[in-house]
C-alpha cells in the first residue's frame, strides 16, 4: 500500500509538471458569495459548475473540481475570502488562476461579480461583471463571462469594462466597475484633518472645563435619524436642528455642551425621515425642512422662527426634500415616490414662487438614485456639476451630469458617465421606510425598506487648504449588507477624500467610533470662526436596551 502511494504521488507530481510544461493553465473557481436574503445556495453552485465546464479548454486550461476546491477550503477555516487569501488558496491549490465573486439578486434578475487574479505576479485582480434581467438568460451571461475569464487567462486580453482593481493585500474586493479603466488611486500621504479627532472621548468624555475642541450633549433616550445646523433664528449663531421619528429638537452650543431651546413632537402616526436647513424663501432667516412620509406618500413641512418661536408654516409638501450646496448657492431638491421603483421619478429644484413651494426645472441626477443618494458638486477638470453617489450596495460612484437610468450607466457597457467607482463600501443607514410599493403590496414577497442615505459633504474649508474635501461616513456591521432588512451598524469612521481628476482618492479618516452615524454637518456651531465636525451618534445600535443617541462636535484645525 505504502508503495502504491508513493507511485500515486510521482504520477501525480509528474501530471503536475507536464502541464506546467505544456503551458496548460490551472485554474481554481472558488465559492461564490451571496448577497441577498433569500437562499441563493442553488445559483451559487449553478455559477461555479458553469464556471468550471465553461473556461475549461482541452489541452489549454485545467480547471480544478469543486469538490478539490472546496476540500482546500474547509482546511483553510477562512470565513472571508480577500484578495490576500484567494492568492495564499491559489497558492496552496499551486494554480496559475484563481477566480472568485459575489452574486446579488436584483429583483427577478441577478449580478455576478467576478475576481480573475494571476497568482504568479504580484498585481491586483481584474474585474468582470455580468447581469441578467431574469433568471432565464443567466446561463448565456454565465457563459459570456467564462469566455472573458478564458481569453484573459489564455491571452491576457482584458474583458470589456474589466477594471485593474488596486486592492490593497487583506482588503476585500469590490464589484465591477463598468465605464471605467481607472485603477484605483493609492492612499494619499498627506494627514487628513480627520485623523486628529479623539473619537473615545464619545464613551469617556472629559469634564466640561477640559473640553477643548470638543463638545458633547447629553444622552437622549432616542434613536436620532437626522441632523442639519443654520442661523435658525437669525443671531448669526448657527445651531443644531436633530430629528428622530416623531419631534425636532433644536439647541444651541455653549462651552462644551448643548442646550435645548426648543422641542416639536409630532403625531403619532408621523414619521420623519430627514431635515435640512436653507433660505430658501429669502427672508434672511433660514427655514428648516423636515421631511416625513405617510403610508408611502412624502408628507414634508417647514418651520420657521416666528415670535420669538418656532412654528409650521408649510405642510404637506409632497417630495423628498434635500438642500445641496450648489456653486455657492443653497439648492433645495424634491423627488416623489414612484409607484413601481420608489426612486424612479425625477429629481427638481424646489422653488419659493407665488407664496408657495413647486417644482421648478429637474436636477440631472442617474435616474433611479434619491435625493439622499447623491452630492452635487464642482469637480476639477469637469465643465459640469460632478454626482457623486452611493449605490443600492453602498460603493462610491462619481457620475457626469446626467439624467439616464443609473442601471443602464453600470451595466455591461461602458458609459463615458461613469467616472470612478469605489473598492470599498461606505454610508450604511438603518433609517428606512415603506415604499409606496411595500404598502399596498398584497402578496407574500413584500420589497425591502427603502434606505435613507446619510448626508456626504463637500468642502473646502475644513482641510485647511485650497482643495475642495469630499466626506463619507461609513458604518460598520457583519450583517446589513448581506441582510437587507437586518440594518444593525455597531461601529462607524469618517473618510476624507479628494478628487484628482480622474477619481476620488482617500486622504485619511478618523479612527473607529463607538456607534452608529445617523448624520453629520461641517458648520461652525460656536461662533469662533472654526469648523466642526457634527455627528448625530446613536451609541448602542441593536442593543436590547432602550436606544441612545448624543450629538458630538469636533473643532477642525484648532
Amino acid at each position: 500500500m505504502k508503495k502504491f502511494l508513493l507511485v500515486l504521488a510521482g504520477i501525480i507530481l509528474m501530471t503536475s509538471a507536464a502541464l506546467a510544461a505544456s503551458g496548460v493553465k490551472r485554474v481554481a473557481v472558488l465559492p461564490f458569495a451571496a448577497n441577498s436574503s433569500e437562499n441563493l445556495g442553488y445559483i451559487q453552485a449553478g455559477v461555479t459548475d458553469m464556471l468550471i465546464s465553461r473556461i475549461a479548454a482541452a489541452g489549454k486550461i485545467e480547471v480544478l473540481s469543486r469538490h478539490d476546491v472546496e476540500a482546500a477550503l474547509e482546511k483553510t477555516a477562512m470565513k472571508d475570502l480577500t484578495v490576500s487569501s484567494a492568492s495564499q488558496v491559489g497558492k496552496k491549490l499551486k494554480v496559475d488562476y484563481v477566480i472568485w465573486g459575489t452574486i446579488t439578486k436584483l429583483g427577478p434578475g441577478v449580478s455576478v461579480d467576478g475576481r480573475i487574479l494571476d497568482t504568479a505576479v504580484d498585481k491586483p485582480p481584474i474585474y468582470i461583471f455580468t447581469q441578467s434581467q431574469t433568471m432565464d438568460d443567466i446561463i448565456p451571461q454565465v457563459t459570456k463571462l467564462a469566455g472573458s475569464a478564458a481569453s484573459y487567462i489564455l491571452e491576457g486580453k482584458e474583458p470589456a469594462g474589466a477594471v485593474a482593481a488596486g486592492a490593497l493585500p487583506g482588503q476585500a474586493a469590490a464589484p465591477a466597475v463598468q465605464g471605467s479603466a481607472v485603477a484605483q488611486p493609492p492612499k494619499s500621504k498627506s494627514a487628513s484633518f480627520l485623523e486628529a479627532i479623539e473619537t473615545d472621548w464619545i464613551v469617556m468624555p472629559p469634564p466640561v472645563s477640559e473640553r477643548k475642541g470638543f463638545s458633547i450633549s447629553e444622552e437622549t433616550p432616542v434613536e436620532l435619524i437626522g441632523m442639519a445646523v443654520g442661523d435658525v433664528t437669525g443671531d448669526g449663531r448657527n445651531k443644531i436642528v436633530a430629528i428622530d421619528k416623531q419631534n425636532v429638537r433644536i439647541y444651541r452650543e455653549e462651552n462644551g455642551e448643548f442646550k435645548l431651546l426648543h422641542k416639536a413632537g409630532g403625531r403619532s402616526y408621523d414619521r420623519y425621515l430627514a431635515v435640512d436647513i436653507a433660505d430658501i424663501k429669502g427672508t434672511g432667516v433660514p427655514q428648516i425642512f423636515v421631511t416625513g412620509i405617510n403610508r408611502g406618500i412624502p408628507e414634508s413641512f417647514v418651520l420657521e422662527y416666528k415670535g420669538g418661536t418656532f412654528v409650521k408654516t408649510d405642510t404637506k409638501l409632497p417630495w423628498l426634500l434635500r438642500v445641496q450646496e450648489i456653486q455657492g448657492k443653497s439648492v433645495l431638491t424634491g423627488q416623489t415616490i414612484g409607484n413601481r421603483e420608489a426612486f424612479n421619478t425625477p429629481i427638481f429644484e424646489i422653488v419659493w414662487r407665488n407664496g408657495k413651494f413647486e417644482e421648478g426645472g429637474t436636477v440631472k441626477i442617474p435616474r433611479g438614485l434619491s435625493v439622499y443618494d447623491v452630492l452635487i458638486q464642482s469637480l476639477s477638470g469637469m465643465a459640469s456639476s460632478g454626482i457623486i453617489a452611493l449605490d443600492e450596495l453602498d460603493y462610491l460612484r462619481v457620475f457626469e451630469e446626467t439624467d439616464k437610468l443609473v442601471t443602464s450607466l453600470i451595466g455591461l457597457q461602458t458609459p463615458k458617465e461613469l467616472l470612478w467607482t469605489s473598492e470599498d463600501q461606505f454610508g450604511g443607514s438603518s433609517n428606512t421606510f415603506d415604499s409606496l410599493q411595500k404598502v399596498l403590496s398584497k402578496t407574500e414577497i413584500v420589497p425591502p425598506a427603502t434606505p435613507v442615505n446619510i448626508r456626504m459633504i463637500g468642502c473646502a474649508e475644513a482641510g485647511g487648504d485650497d482643495r475642495k474635501h469630499i466626506v463619507v461616513a461609513k458604518n460598520i456591521s457583519t450583517v446589513a449588507r448581506v441582510f437587507s432588512n437586518l440594518k444593525v451598524f455597531s461601529s462607524s469612521e469618517v473618510h476624507d477624500f479628494i478628487w484628482t481628476g480622474k477619481a476620488l482618492l482617500e486622504r485619511g479618516k478618523t479612527k473607529k467610533i463607538k456607534g452608529y452615524i445617523a448624520d453629520m454637518q461641517i458648520r461652525d456651531i460656536n461662533g469662533d470662526g472654526k469648523p466642526e465636525l457634527v455627528l448625530a451618534l446613536v451609541t448602542n445600535p441593536g442593543s436590547l436596551a432602550r436606544t441612545k443617541s448624543v450629538i458630538v462636535a469636533y473643532t477642525l484645525n484648532p
